[in-house]
């Protein structure tokens, strides 16, 4: 995984290109993060890897640290055509110099089999 990410806000530490969500001037209270106890599934970890063609991540390779801000995006139920209800995560940000969102679709066996930064059109 590679590339930097950008979540809108309030600058982090030592991160320059990371921010966190909204317009924070002081840290709320955190959300539980719904991505905390998952795990990714085969086909999201080959996600990640570098594109055979391009040597380059896409948008499905953002840093994993992306992920422990997941509890400051907007969380919502929806229910797939197989009739699963599933947990999705959409967190305001940018990536690879473009504004967008990251999005992870968590299914009920803890597992994350969607994760993707999906730019602005």
């Amino acid at each position: 995984m590679g590339g930097s990410a950008v979540i809108r806000s309030s600058r982090v530490g030592a991160f320059p290109n990371f921010r966190l969500p909204g317009t924070l001037t002081t840290l709320p209270e955190l959300s539980p993060n719904p991505l905390q106890g998952t795990k990714y599934t085969q086909k999201v970890l080959l996600q990640t890897e570098n594109n055979l063609k391009t040597g380059k991540t896409d948008f499905h390779g953002f840093l994993r640290i992306v992920d422990n801000y997941a509890g400051f995006g907007q969380k919502e139920l929806i229910k797939g055509k197989d009739g699963l209800t599933r947990i999705k995560i959409f967190l305001e940000g940018g990536y690879k110099g473009q504004d967008g969102y990251f999005e992870w679709i968590i299914e009920a066996d803890k597992s994350v089999n969607h994760r993707i930064f999906i730019p602005n059109s």
